[in-house]
């Protein structure tokens, strides 16, 4: 329903990793990225204000390749839930796969810091 030109502005949670400093952003085939601005949240979390501008029509063929993908998407998730994997995957905390892969530097304290009322 977007018109031809018109934007598509958008906030995307993204997870602030040292070690991965090129993120990837939601792309689309009618959708051109013009603009991106992080708002950092924590030292974990921030959020990305993205742009986007409609460069094309959306066609048959492109409904077609995204309902492909959507059902592969589903099956996957399908079996995480079904494995009993996804819970622990998504809300595993960071802490707890430092300590396993045994490095204790960056181990925080474990009890967490008043950081004020609206954070």
């Amino acid at each position: 329903m977007l018109v031809m030109g018109g934007r598509l502005v958008f906030f995307y949670p993204v997870l602030r990793e040292e070690e991965f400093s090129e993120t990837h952003f939601p792309e689309h085939p009618c959708f051109q990225l013009i603009s991106s601005s992080e708002q950092i949240l924590s030292s974990r979390y921030s959020r990305v204000l993205l742009t986007m501008v409609k460069t094309g029509p959306y066609t048959e063929e492109i409904a077609e390749v995204a309902r492909t993908k959507h059902m592969e998407f589903k099956e996957n998730h399908v079996k995480w839930l079904e494995d009993g994997n996804l819970h622990s995957a998504i809300f595993s905390p960071a802490d707890a796969q430092l300590t396993e892969a045994g490095d204790s530097k960056f181990i925080k304290d474990p009890k967490p810091k008043y950081r004020g009322k609206y954070v």
